[in-house]
């Protein structure tokens, strides 16, 4: 892939695309590291890879250690999951909402993963406590502005 000024959305919606032809691999032409670790990143999937396009050994160089940097953080863990504190809670007024019913039963301390991006996720306990208002739900998760 080679775009040579609007190069984000072209590069997502060819991700997605090459994503059900497991036989096919996307490269992307890019000219800084920058460039190299947002086609690399991209939909949180990123290309296959990059090809360089520079005659500066400065920028061949800085592109080599975010590569190397972005390799190093895959190889970790990809999921580690880990106590927050709740220091305060904000109202944001009216946001996206979105209520998930499962095909089983949820028990205590079960919920799903939501959040923006696939690096920062908060576990939604679902609806199996009941409350004085409503019935349990353990089906559901309610992932919604309160």
């Amino acid at each position: 892939m080679d775009a040579s000024d609007w190069k984000v959305i072209p590069a997502e919606n060819l991700i997605a695309l090459v994503q059900a032809h497991p036989l096919l691999r996307l490269l992307a032409v890019v000219g800084s590291a920058q460039e190299a670790t947002l086609m690399l990143g991209a939909l949180e999937v990123g290309t296959a890879g990059v090809v360089l396009r520079t005659d500066q050994v400065d920028v061949l160089r800085q592109t080599w250690i975010q590569i190397q940097q972005l390799a190093a953080a895959k190889a970790a863990p990809a999921l580690q999951l880990g106590r927050a504190v709740v220091t305060r809670v904000v109202s944001m007024g009216m946001g996206e909402r979105v209520c998930v019913d499962c095909t089983s039963l949820m028990r205590p301390g079960e919920g799903l993963l939501c959040g923006n991006f696939a690096r920062a996720l908060f576990l939604v306990h679902s609806e199996c406590a009941e409350t004085a208002y409503i019935a349990a739900r353990p089906f559901r998760v309610n992932a919604a502005a309160p």
